[in-house]
């Protein structure tokens, strides 16, 4: 949950493309200072009481907007926590000089309208209303206070105070549309980069989701796609287990499914709000090709909101052309959250992941055929050129050990007896040749798949290696989520063995160390070993071209006495 909060505050703290920035809002709140000064100096009649002590608030204000403008010329945004902060010390100051000179209501009244457009163009509508609501009334204590200053009848009285609110009202509405519209745009940015052909469509799916998931702050998330074999993938992801990856449930039946048909075009929006003692209840479903909405019973659908623990929902269908491939639903136990825009949007943005879906199924099924042909060609070779020729050779010395067996002179009998030792020797060579190449041949055809992980296959791996070799070699992967379903793994295993084998061969080291990690942005794989207190430069061919092939990075260095080999993979 705590990552998925923080990738939230990230995609609302980043800003889009010409959206507003704590930067251009620190240039205007130097402007709007300095424009206030100069509005005083001007107006002889401002402000009309302690006007020594309104102008050093006034001057120390605009030495902490230029502070802040300087602080910023070089940054883009705060900290989401901090720019609240800054916006409500932005309410106080103006506060404060609002009563300090009572004749600067008019001047200052403008100042209100600025802390609420910064608080909604960065925090959205939420914080926006919420100033709104402060100011005003900040604003109406103040005139009360100051009735009899400001000479104010009930009439000029009601409207300053109405105009604050109101104009308050259509501003942070109107920030936080920009906020909103801003999110949605990181939000389709970061799901155009998910698609990586390198890890698959299962993979490619479960980012999506905790994407969605994040950008809705939503608790559960189900995707329903069809599947070669007119099978259905189901896949899921919840809050509970956003890190954890699940192999997507085969479903053969949708009808059993409430909410998940695959044959429904419409979008589903279920909401409960809290409305005093009583709840209200509602379910509504839109059209998206007639553009129509309608209000349907909600009785089935909030038994299916009861047994996923949600109290609000969206579904919407998964697109291609006219044809329907399956459903998404989003929920999550809070009150009143979702609405038909938020179903319209949810639903444009599947529309652009869904091709990205299929073509990641046609480059694996592509690639996968490939791999599989190349395997096959490479067993059928090795078991005709190089088993039989094998075969041949066993065959051809042992019957050279039956000649030699049968031999009856005694001027030869020793030297007989050493060549028989040493055909036994030729005889168990070839036969353990053999058996290796039939093994490997074996492993040709049947590679590591289903749920075993990369991490479990290197340390099989690596106490076979440990016992043929004795070089000890220490895994770690605890943040490694690969499993051998993926082609990125296979290739990560196949460096493993490589750096390893050149560590057997090259070096005199004893121990080796092989670190495995896994974030949201790559892949990291490392290698290190003793290499004495010279190391020798080398660069591992095999593995850089495998790390190329895959579009990663490869870093050979020599720390204090070692030898280190890192590969990054981008996801």
């Amino acid at each position: 949950m705590a990552r998925l909060q923080s990738a939230f505050d990230i995609a609302r703290e980043s800003g889009a493309l010409g959206a507003v920035t704590d930067r251009t809002l620190a240039g205007l709140r130097l402007v709007l200072s300095v424009s206030a000064f100069l509005i005083i100096v001007i107006d002889p009649y401002e402000p009309s009481r302690l006007e020594n002590l309104t102008h050093f608030a006034l001057v120390a204000y605009i030495v902490y907007a230029a502070a802040i403008y300087a602080f910023m010329r070089h940054r883009k945004n705060f900290p989401f926590r901090m720019m609240q902060l800054m916006t409500w010390l932005d309410v106080v100051w103006y506060s404060v000089l609002i009563t300090l000179g009572t004749g600067t209501n008019a001047v200052f009244f403008f100042f209100y309208l600025f802390a609420i457009i910064a608080g909604s163009s960065r925090g959205g509508t939420r914080l926006g209303l919420m100033l709104t609501v402060v100011c005003t009334s900040i604003f109406f204590v103040l005139n009360v206070v100051f009735i009899q200053q400001l000479q104010l009848d009930v009439t000029r009285f009601a409207r300053r105070t109405v105009y604050m609110g109101v104009l308050g009202y259509i501003l942070a509405y109107w920030g936080g549309a920009e906020a909103k519209l801003r999110r949605r745009l990181t939000f389709l940015k970061e799901m155009s980069l998910i698609a990586n052909p390198r890890l698959g469509v299962d993979r490619t799916i479960g980012q999506t989701l905790r994407r969605v998931l994040s950008h809705f702050r939503a608790d559960y998330a189900l995707l329903l796609i069809d599947s070669p074999g007119g099978e259905f993938d189901l896949y899921r992801v919840s809050v509970a287990n956003a890190e954890s990856e699940s192999r997507p449930l085969k479903v053969r039946d949708t009808a059993g499914l409430p909410l998940m048909s695959n044959s429904d075009g419409s979008l589903g929006v279920y909401v409960e709000r809290k409305r005093g003692w009583q709840g209200k209840v509602s379910y509504r479903v839109c059209d998206p090709r007639a553009e129509s909405i309608r209000v349907c019973p909600y009785d089935a659908v909030m038994e299916v909101a009861e047994r996923m623990n949600v109290r609000s929902f969206v579904t919407v269908p998964l697109r291609s052309g006219d044809r329907i491939r399956g459903r998404v639903f989003v929920g999550t136990a809070q009150h009143g959250r979702f609405d038909i825009e938020d179903a319209t949007f949810l639903l444009q943005a599947m529309d652009q992941v869904l091709p990205f879906i299929e073509n990641i199924r046609l480059v694996d099924r592509l690639a996968s055929g490939a791999a599989e042909e190349e395997r096959r060609r490479i067993a059928r070779s090795v078991h005709d050129r190089v088993i039989q020729p094998y075969l041949g050779l066993q065959i051809g010395i042992k019957a050279l050990q039956q000649e030699l067996s049968r031999s009856g002179f005694p001027s030869v009998s020793a030297s007989a007896d050493r060549a028989v030792v040493l055909l036994d020797r030729l005889v168990g060579m070839t036969k353990e040749g053999v058996e290796e190449l039939r093994e490997y041949v074996n492993g040709l055809k049947n590679l590591p798949e289903g749920e075993l992980r990369l991490s479990d296959l290197i340390r099989q791996f690596s106490t076979k290696f440990e016992d043929a070799t004795g070089i000890h070699v220490n895994v770690v992967s605890d943040t490694c989520r690969l499993t051998m379903r993926d082609r990125l793994s296979i290739e990560l295993f196949q460096m493993t063995t490589e750096a390893l084998s050149n560590i057997h061969r090259h070096t005199e080291a004893r121990v080796a160390d092989v670190r495995l990690s896994m974030s949201d942005n790559r892949v990291e794989l490392s290698i290190e070993n003793e290499s004495g207190e010279t190391p020798r430069a080398f660069r591992p061919s095999s593995i850089v071209e495998r790390a190329d092939a895959l579009g990663a990075r490869t870093e050979i260095l020599w720390p204090a006495g070692k030898t280190l080999v890192r590969v990054e993979v981008p996801l």
